[in-house]
């Protein structure tokens, strides 16, 4: 006769299997959630740049839109840790760029009082948009047709 496997075993086993299942799922539902991200902050920055994709800004003299969208453009590369306005300088410095830290920090606010930004722990990140599968939370970017984030606009 065959061994005889304990009831208790059984339960345990198929309740670390559905827990296993579960991590899994959210693991995907957060890759899912971070390629939006970056989908969103691609064409955020594209409209806000006024170019198509593929093209890149011309670097040195800047014009009066052009702060904005470099500020988005690094905040959008640095998104999984985060900036402060000093950091945002700098790495413009980096790159050639002359940012005002002053207009640099008034920006950042304006961003995220736009809901274009987040501010956790400190750090400035993209904001993340709202889940297709839920209606969008006040101050959130929403999707149009086509996969295109519309920014909020603000009550006057």
């Amino acid at each position: 006769m065959g061994k005889r496997v304990d009831p208790q075993q059984i339960a345990k086993a198929r309740a670390e299997v559905e827990r296993w299942k579960s991590l899994r799922d959210k693991a995907r539902r957060e890759m899912e959630d971070a390629e939006v991200r970056v989908q969103a902050g691609e064409q955020l920055l594209a409209m806000l740049l006024g170019q198509e994709e593929g093209n890149e800004p011309a670097l040195g003299k800047m014009k009066r839109g052009d702060v904005k969208g470099h500020v988005l453009r690094l905040v959008t590369e640095n998104a999984s840790r985060g900036l402060v306005s000093s950091e945002l300088v700098e790495l413009a410095k980096a790159q050639g760029i002359e940012l005002d830290r002053g207009t640099v920090s008034s920006l950042l606010s304006k961003l995220k009082s736009d809901g274009v930004l987040d501010y956790l722990d400190g750090k400035y990140r993209p904001a993340k948009p709202a889940s297709p599968k839920s209606p969008p939370a006040t101050g959130a970017g929403m999707h149009l047709p086509g996969g295109a984030l519309h920014a909020p606009t603000r009550a006057m």
